[in-house]
This record gives C-alpha cells, structure tokens and sequence, in this order.
C-alpha cells in the first residue's frame, strides 16, 4: 500500500571498501513494545583496524548492540548518535555489503558443510574455504566428515566447539571490513579460545571488528573495551 511505502524509507547501501570508524554517542536501544532503554547510554569511538570488546553479564545487552548495525529492520532501534565513516547511520541505511556477522547460535541449515561455511560468501572459491577452514581449526572435522557430508538443521551432532568454529569460519570467509563476533571463543577449551583469540587480532588488521565477549583474554588485545549495564 501506499501509506505503507510512505512510512518504510527505501533502504540505502552504506558502502565499506575499508575498514570503517565508528562512533557512539550516547547510544542505547529500545524494543519496538517496550520503551525502556536496554542498557544506560554508551559513548564510544573506533578506528578502522581496531577491536572493541562489549563486556557485561549477562542479559546486558551486549547482543543488542550489535544488532543495532546489523541494518534496517527487526524488532530494536538506536536511540543517540551512531556514526560510520562520519557518516550518521539511520533506520534506512544497509551496512550488510561490508558486514559479516557471527551470532552466538551458529545456524546450521539443511545442505553439506562446504554450502554452511558459504553461507556468508556463495561465490567464495575452494581454496578460501579450504583457507578459513585451516584459520579456524576445522581441519579435524572435515577429516572425519568430508566438506560434502550432509548435515541437516539440527546439525548433525555437532559439538558446541564445532558449530562456534564454523560460525568464525563463515564470518571470516566474508571478505567484509566490518567484522560483528557474538562470543566468538564460547564453547572452546583454553587452547583453542587462545587461537581465536589470536586470530580475531589478525583479522583486526584489516578490519574493524567488535566482539562481544566474557573473555578476558580477548579483551585485553581490544583497543577499547565498552562496558555495558
């Protein structure tokens, strides 16, 4: 309908060639059926290149912030200032060309496990998923299940470790600037937290990347660390 046209702006690509800056300025989130702020404001800045660690316990808000970037839609609006590049974000902006995203619950959909690590990137060749697949650790699963094995949505008795690893493997294989981790080392033992951790500081390099995190190894390699309640 026409009226609804009128009240949905058309979305408008926020290209990211590089890896961006971002600034918050007093930044919280609202739910569309309840106006109380999720967290208490926040104020921020990130250079390109750089990685903001979200703490808190919790049930604080960490995920929600990062829903605030992930575009237009959904049942959660920014209230104060969020800029990229210098530029004020609003509700029409679309940050998923230069966006990769790795939630806290990996999603496994029907198809082999070489269709899952595309998810991000269909167009990537074999040998950047052969890449990401030896960045992340996966080695020892695609050993023993072949990268055409099929899994279903259930995720075929993955372990939590391997559904979190898929999950990095399928954000890094985006070649993204802006890079949005939901507990990126939840779900893996010491040794192997450490190297995502060294590989999230890799990836920073070359891309903005901003995790939330209860690791404390991964924030003490954050250029900034943002604490919300």
């Amino acid at each position: 309908a026409l009226e609804a046209r009128l009240e949905t702006p058309d979305t408008v690509p926020l290209t990211l060639t590089t890896a961006p800056t971002l600034r918050f300025d007093q930044v919280s989130a609202v739910f569309a059926d309840d106006p109380a702020p999720v967290f208490a404001p926040v104020s921020f800045s990130a250079d390109s290149g750089a990685i903001i660690a979200l703490r808190g316990e919790t049930g604080s808000g960490k995920s929600t912030l990062l829903r605030l970037l992930l575009g237009r839609g959904g049942d959660v609006e920014a209230c104060g200032l969020i800029e990229i590049d210098g530029q004020p974000l609003t509700p029409a902006h679309d940050l998923s060309p230069g966006l990769s995203w790795m939630s806290q619950h990996t999603p496994i959909l029907p198809g082999t496990l070489a269709d899952n690590l595309r998810l991000s990137h269909p167009q990537a060749s074999d040998a950047e998923v052969q890449r990401v697949i030896g960045l992340t650790g996966l080695e020892a699963l695609v050993a023993a299940r072949g990268l055409e094995t099929p899994l279903d949505e259930r995720g075929s008795g993955l372990s939590g470790g391997e559904r979190r690893r898929i999950g990095l493997a399928r954000a890094l294989l985006k070649p993204a600037p802006l890079l949005l981790l939901d507990e990126p080392t939840a779900d893996l033992d010491p040794a192997s937290a450490a190297q995502v951790v060294d590989l999230i500081a890799q990836a920073a390099r070359e891309r903005l990347v901003i995790a939330a995190t209860h690791d404390p190894a991964l924030a003490a390699r954050a250029a900034s660390v943002v604490t919300l309640a």
